[in-house]
């Protein structure tokens, strides 16, 4: 079927009745698509403020409606985290990096969303820090990287330095190539005839663990003041993911980060954000003694070398 409507238009050697049914099928998808772009993100929020959830409800799926009354980015670019019911304020400043943990569903991928700007705020305020400019060019207040990273149409110059675009951004080959090095990502690189300039279907040529240290060469080309990471490195080794993570550091990148993968993560942060799935938190330095024990050298070379190994399976398939 996909041959013969794959271009929009119905074939002639489709039998009378052939040809009616995917007409109605398509009449149906066009009133679909039709209905799915009326209906924005901003109309459904608002439909959902006009009905009363039960308390429990609020508590575990729309806690930061009910349980923050304000997230704030200062225009010091201090991020500030304040709770409705006692009023406790806290503060992280630039450098203060933050972890953050709870059960799946707790909604810490929501308060990312809201913060970078793909969600909008309806109860509260959300400030953000200015852009800061230098010399070589404007460096982004936040940065925001999801789990499953998006890979924009174009070479694959255009997938590291995205959302830039190369037609109007001035990046330098060299520069690029020194950022696949620091994530081990130079071989895509390589594999390529046409290098930089070479064009695909990257979200289905590059595997899973490929995609995420791309998605973390983004970070480092922008540079931004505050990272907001995702389980970004979870398709990476925990050595690979600790070298990122030193890398942006020393670049002076603060990180805020959600992950499962506590015990390995803990020691690149400062400051612990911890949900407990019933609309609670606690938050306070990070005490490494409370933590799980960290996997030793072995398990952590048996996990590169797994993800290796994937890699290059992967790629003998394509």
């Amino acid at each position: 079927m996909s041959q013969k409507f794959g271009n929009g238009q119905i074939s002639r050697k489709l039998s009378i009745l052939g040809k009616n049914v995917l007409d109605k099928n398509y009449s149906v998808l066009k009133d679909l698509f039709t209905d799915l772009i009326s209906l924005t993100l901003d109309g459904i929020v608002k439909n959902l403020a006009g009905i009363t959830f039960p308390k429990y409800y609020l508590q575990k799926s729309l806690f930061l409606l009910s349980t923050f009354q304000i997230v704030r980015l200062e225009s010091y670019g201090v991020l500030v985290l304040k709770r409705s019911r006692d009023k406790l304020q806290e503060y992280i400043k630039p450098g203060d990096h933050l972890l953050i943990t709870g059960p799946n569903g707790c909604g810490k991928s929501s308060l990312f969303r809201i913060i970078s700007g793909l969600w909008p705020v309806y109860d509260g305020t959300l400030i953000r820090p200015a852009e800061r400019n230098s010399s070589e060019h404007s460096r982004p207040a936040l940065f925001y990287i999801p789990q499953k990273p998006y890979m924009t149409v174009g070479c694959l110059r255009d997938q590291i330095i995205y959302p830039a675009h190369s037609r109007s951004e001035n990046c330098l080959d060299k520069k690029l190539l020194q950022l696949l090095d620091d994530v081990d990502l130079r071989g895509i690189v390589d594999r390529e005839p046409e290098g930089f300039d070479a064009l695909g279907d990257w979200d289905s040529t590059l595997s899973g663990g490929e995609k995420q240290r791309l998605a973390m060469t983004r970070l480092l080309y922008h540079a931004p003041q505050y990272a907001l990471l995702d389980e970004c490195t979870s398709a990476v080794s925990l050595e690979a993911e600790g070298i990122m993570y030193e890398t942006a550091k020393k670049k002076g990148i603060t990180l805020l980060t959600i992950t499962h993968r506590v015990a390995s993560l803990a020691k690149y942060h400062k400051l612990l954000l911890k949900f407990d799935g019933e609309g609670g938190w606690t938050f306070g330095p990070l005490d490494m003694n409370e933590l799980p024990i960290l996997p030793n050298r072995e398990t952590i070379e048996k996990d590169a070398t797994r993800e290796k190994t994937k890699i290059n399976h992967y790629h003998m398939l394509q």
